[in-house]
């Protein structure tokens, strides 16, 4: 292993070095500088939620009122946007900074594997400028892929900067512990699929268990300090976490998709066998049918899932993989029970399971048993295409081939981006069109009774240049006649409005104003429970957003021509780092320390490949994962695992060229 450090350890970065790296950073930073918030209003289920959720943080309510969206993502970055914003920092260049630091990191942690200082500065410069931190959606948008990649590199980081130094001092390895730990309670809250970094974590415990073993009387204690100080810090985020949700909502968990009540329910509906299977469908109609049959619990949600919450179709025959997760979920809370509090939520999603297990066991429906997970059954052929799906993701991580830097825009009523503004403490992007008068067409009814549309403003005042017609709908009363009952307000529930695109559309049962939804959103969504809605709008006379400044279309030209360069360069490079490094891993092996080394390797490709594995799993059987902010945290961990095999692999080559 490594022997420790000393002031005057070459290791050490210089003064060449630190200026390298300030600089490096720095223009790293005022070439983002160009990236504007991309601020998306109506992302209830992105964006806006973690939004929305920091507001809460900020306001001391913790995640808000106990609701049915509540718990469904990591409270992580949520804190991070709450954290971000007490200190009065925008929050992208905090981001891009957060990336930095862990660069920095992970240079520093190497210092026993990588001895050359040069070598290492280059390794943050790479590092640093990976394409992936500012291309479009990752760095322009609240989202939490802002984050994870540099998460992910603090946590190596922490392990490696332990496991390297196992010989050194204490106050060496000490802080490597710690970073280490803290690192992976962020990193495990802020993405619910965070499994797949464990071969890493698995590799690097399984190492430093064998070298105790070796000497167990002299090491047991560095090996104590360097594996449960770790698991220490992360048990401890963890439970404080769960104890605040149990204590808040009721619910004994850091996220509602990992509750085994929750999972255990879900998996049961998909554990039912389909007659026939249909792909990317968790729980098709006829399955519906046949558990409602067995199920007074479920059969609770039929009036809801087969006529209130159809609109979860998105215009499909039938509710898809991740539709129905969110429509399942909608009608619990529509039911009733989120409203009474986690332990009803509870109550419920264990009865549901226990009616579909007795019902399973006592013959009356066919299914497996069930299991507390999202992951559905493969069907014929899914694993083949689970597969092939693996190999054209390892391709595209490999080619950096999403990368893309283009302008942001942003979308979503005047209040919804003033909140973005408020709480970034960002410049947002401009919207991307602005209409300078909109015609909609669709239709829109309200449980309740007749509605009536009117126009107006953002403050209230009426639009007198606005055209409201009101249409005859005989499809739409009989559509709703066989599915629900016959609804009278459904004969005249279409519409043809023609406005100016800055005007608000207004819903109304009798007084009482029900809705307004903007006509310069990309989608007319009315969000009240009550109503039913569908639409499409039309932009009449359009004004794209204003171009960027000269030095922005500059900034935004040479970050283009930085994603091209890695697009093309990493694998050819990478395969060549890879063809220096295995012939002679045996060798590097025996070197002092270098089997560590080669260690944290295997558990850096490991991680990669498990969590494209997991992303094939998902873009096969359920929906479609395989973009840029899904693939992000493999980009950094490739680019370093590349530079160890390199750097390896020379040392290498020099040193048996010698003798």
């Amino acid at each position: 292993m490594v022997t420790p450090s000393h002031d005057n350890d070459p290791q050490r970065f210089g003064v060449v070095a630190w200026i390298v790296i300030v600089i490096a950073s720095a223009t790293k930073l005022w070439l983002t500088a160009c990236r504007t918030l991309d601020a998306i209003g109506w992302a209830d289920y992105d964006d806006h939620w973690f939004l929305r959720k920091a507001i809460s943080i900020l306001d001391g309510r913790w995640l808000g009122p106990y609701n049915s969206m509540t718990l469904i993502k990591g409270a992580a970055y949520p804190l991070w946007i709450a954290f971000i914003s007490r200190l009065g920092v925008p929050l992208l260049p905090a981001q891009q900074l957060l990336y930095a630091v862990a660069c920095l990191a992970v240079s520093l942690a190497l210092a026993p594997s990588i001895r050359s200082s040069a070598a290492r500065v280059v390794l943050f410069v790479v590092v640093l400028f990976n394409p992936m931190t500012f291309s479009d959606d990752i760095a322009s948008r609240v989202a939490r892929e802002s984050v994870y990649p540099a998460l992910g590199l603090l946590m190596f980081a922490g392990v490696a900067g332990a496991t390297l130094r196992l010989d050194a001092r204490r106050r060496d390895v000490l802080p490597w512990a710690l970073l280490s730990g803290v690192a992976f309670a962020v990193f495990w809250h802020t993405r619910e699929e965070g499994v797949w970094i464990l071969p890493l974590l698995g590799l690097a415990t399984v190492a430093v268990v064998w070298w105790v073993i070796i000497d167990w009387r002299e090491r047991w204690r560095r090996g104590l300090l360097v594996v449960a100080m770790p698991a220490l810090i992360f048990t401890a985020a963890h439970e404080a976490i769960v104890v605040t949700n149990g204590l808040r909502y009721g619910v004994f968990a850091d996220v509602e998709f990992k509750w085994r009540p929750y999972l255990r329910a879900f998996g049961s509906l998909r554990q039912v066998r389909q007659h026939p299977p249909v792909p990317r469908v968790a729980v098709p109609e006829e399955v519906r049918r046949r558990v409602y049959a067995i199920s007074p619990a479920f059969a609770e949600l039929r009036p809801l899932l087969e006529r209130d919450l159809v609109g979860w179709k998105r215009g499909a025959a039938d509710y898809e993989n991740d539709s129905f997760m969110w429509a399942f979920r909608e009608a619990v809370e529509r039911a009733g029970y989120y409203k009474r509090g986690g332990a009803a939520v509870k109550d419920y999603y264990d009865r549901l399971s226990h009616e579909i297990e007795t019902a399973r066991l006592a013959g009356r429906l066919d299914a497996r048993q069930a299991r507390a997970s999202l992951f559905p059954p493969l069907l014929w052929g899914q694993r083949r295409a689970v597969f092939q799906t693996w190999i054209i993701a390892a391709g595209r991580v490999l080619r950096f081939a999403d990368v893309s830097v283009t302008p942001a825009h942003s979308d979503g009523s005047d209040d919804e981006l003033r909140e973005y503004a408020a709480v970034t403490r960002m410049k947002l992007a401009p919207r991307e069109v602005f209409a300078r008068r909109v015609r909609a067409t669709g239709w829109v009814v309200d449980v309740n009774g007749p509605l009536t549309i009117t126009i107006e403003r953002p403050d209230g005042t009426a639009v007198t240049d606005a055209t409201v017609t009101r249409l005859p709908s005989p499809d739409l009363y009989e559509h709703l006649k066989q599915s629900w009952k016959a609804f009278p307000p459904a004969r005249q529930a279409r519409f043809d409005i023609e406005a100016p695109g800055d005007a608000l559309l207004v819903l109304w049962l009798g007084t009482r104003r029900i809705e307004r939804i903007p006509l310069d959103s990309d989608f007319l969504i009315a969000h009240h429970p009550d109503v039913r809605m569908a639409a499409q709008r039309f932009a009449i006379g359009r004004a794209g957003p204003p171009p960027p400044s000269r030095i922005d279309a500059f900034r935004l030209r040479v970050l283009d021509v930085i994603g091209r360069a890695y697009q093309r360069s990493v694998p050819p490079l990478f395969l060549l780092a890879a063809l220096l490094y295995l012939p002679n891993v045996r060798w590097l092996a025996r070197r002092r320390g270098g089997w560590m080394t080669a260690v944290l390797i295997a558990g850096l490709i490991s991680a990669i490949a498990a969590r494209l594995l997991i992303l094939s799993l998902i873009n096969v059987t359920s929906f479609l994962v395989m973009v840029s902010g899904y693939q992000s945290p493999s980009h950094p961990l490739l680019l370093v695992a590349g530079a160890m095999m390199a750097c390896d692999g020379v040392m290498a080559l020099r040193a048996r060229r010698k003798t």
